[in-house]
């Protein structure tokens, strides 16, 4: 689930070069491959729960930036709920960010009920 949102995110992302949703899911694992390969103990593990937190914050912060930056032109309509939104299309949007934030909680309940610690990777494996 976590590979297909990357995968569509990685769609909108490039949406000029018509990459499908395969292509994107496979340049999602192609970029998370190296990190992850990387992880042999906790110790690991944590500080990629860091930069997820940072890249995170970052994203937040310079998109409000740039809205704060442009400003609003004069003509725009804000409605409370947008004209041409359907059911499917909200609880699509939603389970994206279900699907995207919904591990954090689970990695950090195993780290802290693991008995031996050096099988984490195992248990990632199998978890993620």
């Amino acid at each position: 689930s976590y590979l297909l949102v990357l995968g569509s995110s990685l769609q909108l992302l490039f949406f000029e070069s018509g990459l499908c949703i395969y292509e994107g899911v496979l340049a999602g694992c192609a970029a998370v491959l190296l990190p992850v390969t990387f992880v042999r103990s906790l110790g690991d593990s944590v500080m990629l729960c860091f930069i997820n937190l940072f890249l995170i914050v970052a994203v937040v912060v310079i998109s409000l930036g740039f809205i704060a930056g442009e400003g609003r032109p004069p003509c725009t309509e804000s409605p409370l709920i947008a004209p041409h939104l359907t059911l499917m299309t909200a609880l699509g949007a939603a389970t994206n960010v279900v699907y995207s934030y919904a591990g954090q909680w689970m990695y950090f309940e195993i780290m802290d009920t693991m008995a031996a610690p050096s099988t984490f990777p195992r248990a990632f494996a199998v978890t993620g």
